[in-house]
């Protein structure tokens, strides 16, 4: 498989709202199929075909015990994916703004504004600086 079959394959996989989510629900913890299938409201074999898809492209292990958990390139995955989602939430803004001027440092942790507080008046950050003192 080329270098650009696996990007697109890793994309295609993740662009399913179901695998995503069973990710970030063994992101917290580990979990066997039952489990996952009971947090999503799925079938168990819809499930397996999910966990067996993600297995396939290595972003998600089972252990011995039956256990399933993010492997080292899932969770990498999933920490990356944090700066899209982010900029697809705020999609609005970023049509109407050029940021593509701030350093590469900036633009590549984008993904933690997703956790700030949006103000959007001048009165609004100031009652917001003086909540913080």
């Amino acid at each position: 498989m080329t270098t650009t079959e696996s990007f697109y394959q890793l994309l295609f996989e993740m662009s399913n709202e179901d695998r995503h989510q069973i990710m970030i629900n063994i992101q917290n913890g580990k979990m066997r199929t039952s489990e996952i299938a009971k947090a999503q409201n799925l079938t168990n074999p819809e499930t397996r075909r999910h966990i067996s898809r993600l297995q396939q492209i290595g972003l998600i292990d089972r252990d011995s015990e039956g256990f399933y958990h993010l492997s080292s390139y899932g969770a990498t995955f999933l920490t990356l994916l944090r700066e899209f989602e982010f900029l697809s939430l705020k999609g609005d803004y970023f049509k109407s703004h050029n940021i593509l001027e701030l350093p590469e440092v900036y633009l590549k942790s984008i993904g933690k504004l997703g956790q700030s507080i949006e103000i959007n008046s001048v009165m609004d950050f100031l009652l917001q600086t003086e909540s913080l003192f």
